[in-house]
């Protein structure tokens, strides 16, 4: 009887695979009444070497618009917020404004699914910034970290 072999991976392919690994984080919401409706909100701190990712899922939305807002201490980070998708994922636009990054998704763009924000920066020295995510409107929305 011969054995078969399953799996021909080289264990330095294998460490080095576990060596590239990117930070995932969930972002926590909680609702915040205001004069004009609701809003879901979630922030984070941190510093920023390589690249963090943080996301969330939307299970209902209607009627609501997402924003993302990132303030970094300086200039070197950049970011894509996109709701990922089987074949595609659509991305949500932003625009940076020296230190300000501004990623807005209007009433009719916000849909149901997972949402992604990836902050890259290529600077060896940590760049500290504060993230803010904010579903508001008149409507209703349902989050939960994945």
């Amino acid at each position: 009887m011969k054995a078969i072999r399953l799996l021909n991976i080289p264990l330095l392919t294998v460490t080095l695979l576990a060596a590239c690994s990117v930070d995932v984080r969930p972002l926590r919401f909680e609702v915040v009444p205001r004069m004009q409706g609701t809003a879901i909100q979630a922030g984070s701190d941190g510093d920023l070497v390589g690249t963090q990712i943080y996301r969330f899922s939307l299970k209902r939305a209607i009627d609501v618009t997402l924003s993302a807002e990132i303030v970094a201490q300086r200039t070197g980070i950049s970011a894509s917020f996109v709701r990922e998708g089987l074949l595609f994922s659509p991305a949500i636009p932003c625009q940076s404004d020296g230190l300000i990054i501004r990623c807005h998704a209007a009433a009719g763009q916000t849909l149901i699914g997972t949402y992604r924000i990836t902050l890259n920066s290529d600077d060896d020295r940590p760049i500290t910034y504060r993230l803010f995510v904010a579903l508001q409107g008149p409507g209703y929305a349902e989050v939960e970290a994945p």
